[in-house]
C-alpha cells in the first residue's frame, strides 16, 4: 500500500476523508480488489492510472455500503413514517434530509445532480428502497436506472400528455442502459469509434431532449458516467407549409369563410448551438465492475420498462399497502450478508463471464481468491 499511503493527500483520498470512509479500511478492500484480480493491472496504461481505478471502484462501493448501512440501522423508524398514508407532511420532512444522505452515497451522485432528482424521489420509490435494503437481487441497479429516469422527466419537453416519457427518449435511455459494456474500461475513456453506437446514443439523447450541461453530467453520473461535453453546431430541419386560401360566400354574397385551395411545403436547414460527449469515462458506480462496466440484470430493467414508460415505478406512498417489517437487528444482519459479496468484479481477459448484481464486501474478495 506504499502508493496509496503516498496518495493520502490526493483528491481522491480526500474525497474518501470527506465522506467519512475509513482509510484504513479502504487500503483493505483495495488490497483484496487486487489480491482477487490481479490481471487487472494489464489494462491500464499507467500503475497511477490502475490505481486511481481501484480507488474510484473502492470509493463508489464504499459509498454505497455506507448508504445501505444507515438505510438499514434507521429502517424501522423510517420505514413507519414513510410507509404510512396518514404521516404528516412535517413527519416526512423530518426525516426526509437523512433519508436523501443515504440515497445520495447509494446512487453515487454528488450535491448538485442529487439535486436534479425530484424532491419526492424517495417517496415514489419507497418500496424499491426496501428491496435495497432487504439485498433483493438487482435492486440497486434498478434503483439507479430509476434515477436516470426521473433526471430525464424533469427536463422540458421529455414528457409526453399522459405525463410519462416520451418514447423516443426511453427509447435512447433504454439503449445507453443496456448496451453491451464489456468492452469499457474503469477511469479510461470509452473510445469513440470502436462504441460509435454508444456514443450516438448519448449524443441523441443530450440534443433531443436540449440537456444543459448540468443536465447531462447529473444524468449519465447517475447511469455511472463520468462525461466532458463539448460545444457543437447541431444541423436542424424545419418544414413549414404555405397555404393558398379561398373565399367562401352564401347565397346572398356574404362571406361564408375560406378554405385551403393549395398547399405546399418549404425546407429550411440550418445550425444550433448544442452539446456533445468529447470524453465519457466509466466511473465505476454502475455494476460495480473493475475493468469492465458490466450491465444491470436483465430483470432489473425489464421492471424498468414496464414501469409504465416514466420514471416513476408506480408506487404510490399514499395507498401503499404496509409491509411487514422485521426487527432492525436482523435487516442489518441480512445486509451484512449481502456486503460480504461483491458481484460485478469480471473476468476482463477472458470475459467469460459478466456479473449480474452489485455486491460488495471483504468476505466475498477473500473467497474469491480460493
Amino acid at each position: 500500500m506504499d502508493a496509496y499511503a503516498k496518495a493520502l493527500d490526493s483528491k481522491a483520498w480526500g474525497e474518501v476523508i470527506a465522506e467519512g470512509i475509513d482509510t484504513k479500511e479502504m487500503e483493505s478492500y483495495i488490497d483484496l480488489l487486487e489480491q482477487a484480480h490481479p490481471e487487472m493491472r494489464k489494462l491500464y496504461k499507467t500503475t497511477e492510472d490502475y490505481e486511481n481505478a481501484l480507488l474510484q471502484v473502492a470509493t463508489a462501493n464504499k459509498k454505497m455500503e455506507k448508504g445501505v448501512k444507515s438505510l438499514s440501522s434507521n429502517w424501522d423508524s423510517w420505514n413507519d413514517i414513510m410507509s404510512d398514508s396518514e404521516a404528516s407532511a412535517s413527519d416526512i420532512a423530518t426525516i426526509l434530509p437523512d433519508v436523501n444522505d443515504a440515497l445520495q452515497d447509494v446512487l453515487n451522485l454528488d450535491t448538485t445532480e442529487f439535486a436534479m432528482l425530484p424532491p419526492d424521489f424517495a417517496q415514489k420509490h419507497w418500496d424499491l428502497i426496501q428491496d435495497v435494503v432487504n439485498g433483493v437481487e438487482g435492486s440497486v441497479d434498478t434503483l439507479r436506472n430509476m434515477a436516470g429516469q426521473e433526471i430525464l422527466m424533469q427536463i422540458d419537453g421529455v414528457v409526453d400528455p399522459e405525463g410519462n416519457i416520451d418514447a423516443q427518449f426511453l427509447a435512447l435511455h433504454e439503449k445507453i442502459a443496456s448496451f453491451d459494456q464489456s468492452q469499457f474500461t474503469v477511469g479510461v475513456a470509452i473510445d469513440p469509434e470502436s462504441n460509435a453506437d454508444f456514443i450516438a446514443a448519448c449524443n441523441d439523447i443530450i440534443q433531443k431532449a436540449c440537456m444543459t450541461a448540468e443536465q447531462a453530467q447529473a444524468y449519465f453520473a447517475s447511469m455511472g458516467y463520468d462525461v466532458k461535453l463539448k460545444p457543437v453546431k447541431q444541423q436542424v430541419t424545419e418544414t413549414q407549409w404555405n397555404h393558398v386560401y379561398r373565399n367562401l360566400y352564401d347565397a346572398k354574397g356574404n362571406p361564408a369563410g375560406r378554405v385551403i385551395e393549395r398547399a405546399w411545403p418549404s425546407t429550411f436547414t440550418g445550425e444550433v448551438d448544442a452539446l456533445a460527449i468529447e470524453t465519457i469515462t466509466p466511473n465505476g458506480s454502475y455494476g460495480g465492475g473493475i475493468g469492465v462496466e458490466t450491465t444491470a440484470p436483465k430483470t432489473s430493467r425489464s421492471n424498468a420498462s414496464q414501469s409504465g414508460g416514466g420514471g416513476g415505478s408506480n408506487h404510490d406512498p399514499d395507498t401503499m399497502e404496509k409491509r411487514d417489517t422485521t426487527k432492525k437487528s436482523d435487516t442489518v444482519e441480512r445486509y451484512r450478508e449481502v456486503s460480504d459479496a461483491i458481484d460485478n468484479v469480471s473476468d476482463a481477459l477472458t470475459r467469460a463471464e459478466r456479473a449480474a448484481d452489485r455486491l460488495w464486501g471483504k468476505d466475498k474478495l477473500a473467497a474469491m481468491r480460493e
